[in-house]
């Protein structure tokens, strides 16, 4: 089989320009997989047309290997214009973009966006030889849906627009309101639990059962316990960690869905109850300014509790695994997830888990970790005075969640894509 796999996801990451998601890291670890099958060939290429930057980041990250559409020799000529311009932009974007600029804008007067766009369809047209089409994210291109006999399919993550129905305006120009604009009764998605499955089914019509198959995502192979004491301490001082202190961590990012606020006053509540002196929590995620705001209401004398609430922001990759894996335990205490990459990941390398009885969760931990109501206050101070007492819980948890996370592979993510796509 030949597959079309669209790259805009990981393109700007691999330039640099953009900070890796929990998207892209699915849609790397999943080309990843793929180009370990003899019997599938893959080519990769650019939804919107952005080849240049394409060919520019396959280079910076060494993988220049890969095969490219478009493959003719016209086009090619193109896109290699197209490459100089995005490396001439990166080198030298201050001295001769905005002359360049000029030049592309007067090429574009001339010959309309409309007739680029049949060209972009007359090229596909002649040059394509492919079975299928995989988006790991975006809607698929015109030119592309109109081509009725290639096989098309996209990865559909979190349905958590589609929930929000009081916020459902602010996502109507998103990429994913576009995707799911697009969805129809010929192609075929993926997504990436039983509950995100039946989620889009609900609120898709157009979407039928048949049409959508389940293919659970995986921690990556940089995930493992990691309690080398030097490491440890390079971390905590990277990120502000008291050394002589344990702490509770929440990995996430900061918006209400993912219930921090619940966490986090609770955490207090234990701290004070229980005259606690040797325990933080850390907050790693970005949009701090927002959140504190809001949790200042929430909690009348938060801002005296500063020293107990540790933020980092933003976590470099190859720090996660010592974060996690020193951490006394991960909360995870979200109201509505499609899947719950984190709490995996926390599995993996062997930290004990709390998360939520809510939406996906329960299929992604299972009986390895402890599970609570997400509104329930009482429940969640219960968790942290257990695994904060009881060591023996810590490592039955910890022997749990290793074992559950083994269940859970790229390599079975795409095999499962794989039997689809010969089905």
């Amino acid at each position: 089989m030949t597959i079309l796999f669209d790259t805009d996801i990981l393109a700007p990451v691999w330039c640099g320009r953009a900070i890796g998601t929990g998207i892209y890291y699915s849609a790397y670890h999943i080309l990843l997989e793929m180009l370990k099958l003899e019997d599938l060939e893959v080519i990769v290429f650019s939804g919107t047309g952005q080849t240049g930057r394409l060919i520019y980041a396959l280079k910076k990250r060494s993988l220049s290997s890969l095969k490219i559409w478009p493959t003719d020799i016209f086009s090619r000529g193109i896109t290699c214009c197209e490459y100089y311009r995005f490396k001439s932009f990166e080198k030298y974007r201050k001295q001769f973009w905005p002359r360049f600029k000029r030049a592309i804008v007067k090429i574009l007067m001339q010959k309309p966006l409309e007739k680029l766009e049949s060209y972009k369809q007359r090229w596909f047209n002649t040059t394509n030889s492919f079975d299928i089409y995989f988006s790991p994210m975006y809607k698929i291109p015109d030119y592309i849906e109109k081509n009725k006999h290639i096989k098309k399919y996209v990865m559909l993550y979190d349905p958590v627009p589609l929930a929000m129905d009081d916020n459902i305006a602010s996502f109507e120009d998103s990429w994913f309101m576009q995707l799911v604009h697009q969805v129809n009764k010929d192609d075929y998605y993926f997504t990436i639990s039983d509950f995100a499955k039946n989620e889009f089914i609900r609120h898709i019509p157009a979407l039928g059962e048949a049409q959508i198959t389940v293919t659970h995502l995986a921690a990556g192979s940089c995930f493992d316990s990691d309690r080398n004491a030097w490491r440890n301490r390079a971390v905590r001082e990277k990120y502000g960690i008291p050394q002589d202190k344990r702490y509770f961590l929440s990995l996430c990012t900061i918006e209400p869905r993912k219930n921090l606020v619940f966490a986090v006053k609770n955490f207090i509540t234990f701290i004070k109850d229980n005259n606690i002196t040797d325990l933080v929590f850390v907050l790693a995620g970005g949009h701090w300014a927002q959140f504190s705001a809001e949790i200042s209401r929430e909690i009348s004398d938060f801002d005296n509790q500063n020293s107990i609430i540790i933020q980092t922001g933003y976590v470099d990759e190859e720090d996660l695994s010592p974060l996690y894996s020193n951490a006394e335990c991960f909360v995870y205490v979200s109201k509505y997830e499609g899947f719950g990459l984190p709490p995996l990941e926390a599995m993996k390398c062997g930290t004990p888990v709390i998360t939520s009885n809510a939406a996906s969760l329960p299929e992604v931990v299972g009986d390895a970790g402890i599970m609570v109501d997400p509104y329930d206050d009482s429940a969640l101070v219960k968790s942290y005075e257990d695994i904060y007492s009881d060591g023996e819980l810590r490592k039955e948890l910890s022997k749990k969640g290793i074992e559950r996370a083994k269940q859970f592979s790229w390599k079975k993510c795409v095999d499962t894509m794989i039997e689809k796509f010969k089905e």
